[in-house]
């Protein structure tokens, strides 16, 4: 259940559905974190071998990049600015 502030103003009671899968995230969160932890290095290229794949059109489908922005969206406190933010991540190569 959240406390949340309705389009009036009000302040009203929201019963959060699909419990199950806002767990998962949760974990999976963490998980991503934990081994970022564990190796930084590994984890930057785990990442950039992926959106290259995606930029190359290897593996590219809306899905693939949803969870690969949702991955690194997860672990961007984990990892160093640069890191989070390589070159290939560019408005300029994303949207060519």
């Amino acid at each position: 259940m959240l406390i949340v502030e309705n389009d009036e103003g009000e302040i009203v009671r929201e019963t959060m559905r699909e419990v199950e899968i806002v767990v998962i995230y949760k974990i999976m969160r963490e998980l991503l974190v934990y081994l970022t932890h564990l190796d930084v290095v590994d984890m930057e290229q785990i990442l950039l071998d992926k959106l290259s794949k995606q930029i190359d059109g290897s593996e590219w489908s809306w899905n693939n990049l949803n969870t690969l922005c949702w991955a690194i969206g997860s672990i961007s406190g984990a990892m160093s600015e640069s890191i989070c933010y390589p070159p290939e991540c560019s408005p300029q190569v994303l949207f060519r």
